[in-house]
């Protein structure tokens, strides 16, 4: 799900801690998410989207209540997705009834400090930068970035460069971080993301 540079990391010991430090968590996760296996299906894929569309409301509300200078600092409020998974499932089938309805998670993990939201914004942002690979799969479905699969398109043409961006705010920030608490943050981040899609009702 996610994609790292070995120069970006060179460059930012704090990218590099995370790396290291959540590497078979971020191994673990890829075994529960449908969209890498050969056999996916358009409802697999559906109902995949629904199942994450429980888990990011709640983890961006936590985030966007840390300070505002916080906030800013990573750009938080431009990194939100709930609404693209809003517009897929819309897209794939699903009416707002139906969208209402979907369980929301309440099994986050520990955003209690800016710290480990730092942690929650590594896994959820390197998500993002995965998932521009997951696309070309999706595509083999019949949908593309205007027919369901919008989160996976991520930020589109700006997907790299917010990705950078967020590795120079995790560099100038890391002077006054915490590092086992931001590597804390993206463990309960990995560990409750997966715990969520693998209990999915079948």
């Amino acid at each position: 799900m996610q994609e790292h540079t070995s120069e970006a990391a060179r460059k930012n010991p704090l990218l590099e801690r995370l790396r290291s430090g959540t590497r078979e968590l971020h191994d673990r996760i890829e075994g529960v998410v449908p969209l890498l296996r050969p056999d996916l299906t358009l409802t697999a894929y559906t109902a995949y989207l629904a199942r994450i569309a429980g888990y990011y409301p709640p983890i961006e509300a936590a985030l966007a209540s840390a300070p505002p200078s916080f906030v800013e600092h990573f750009g938080i409020d431009e990194r939100k997705k709930s609404h693209l998974l809003h517009r897929d499932l819309l897209a794939l089938g699903l009416d707002e009834a139906r969208l209402a309805a979907l369980p929301v998670c309440s099994d986050l993990p520990d955003l209690s400090s800016p710290d480990r939201m730092i942690g929650c914004l590594y896994v959820l942002e390197g998500s993002t930068l995965g998932s521009r690979v997951l696309l070309r799969t999706v595509k083999n479905l019949g949908v593309d970035e205007g027919s369901g699969a919008a989160f996976l398109a991520g930020y589109g043409a700006d997907t790299g460069p917010m990705w950078v961006r967020y590795g120079e705010a995790l560099a100038a920030y890391a002077s006054r971080a915490d590092a086992a608490l931001v590597v804390r943050g993206a463990e309960d981040t990995f560990t409750t993301l997966e715990r969520w899609i693998a209990t999915a009702e079948a």
